[in-house]
């Protein structure tokens, strides 16, 4: 793995993300609301596309991506990352709120608990896809909504 990348926190993605907020009812999109599954074939393709990934970063990518599924409700983000062969599952849940929403960009502001720290995070959500910035914007993870 390359020195220096925070890879842990990409295995738990917006689980770390856990918001400490106030009232829920000040903005909502509902097109943001239900679950979500990682979309590794379109993630894939999106790593191809930019390149610049090592051999052993890409393996590292490809073995963590399709397995994390986010439900959002109004007011609630869980994430649920499935375990690998022999691995347990980890779920996290925790309030959130919409702080903001620019076409296609939902703003969401959660506390990271690690960080001890309020963070915002933009969210896309086109049609039955949303997708997430990763790495400080370097490249994206998409997802497509589940029943």
């Amino acid at each position: 793995m390359a020195r220096g990348f925070p890879w842990h926190l990409l295995v738990l993605g917006p689980a770390l993300l856990l918001l400490a907020c106030g009232d829920p009812e000040t903005l909502r999109d509902e097109r943001l609301l239900g679950r979500w599954r990682s979309d590794k074939r379109a993630t894939l393709a999106e790593i191809e596309a930019i390149g610049g990934f090592t051999g052993q970063q890409r393996r590292s990518l490809e073995a963590t991506l399709g397995r994390r599924t986010l439900t959002y409700t109004a007011s609630r983000l869980t994430t649920r990352l499935e375990g690998a062969a022999g691995e347990a599952e980890l779920t996290a849940s925790a309030p959130y709120r919409v702080v903001a929403v620019r076409g296609n960009e939902i703003v969401v502001e959660s506390h990271d608990h690690l960080l001890g720290s309020a963070e915002r995070e933009s969210v896309f959500v086109a049609g039955d896809r949303l997708w997430l910035w990763i790495a400080d914007g370097r490249w994206r993870e998409f997802y497509r909504r589940v029943p």
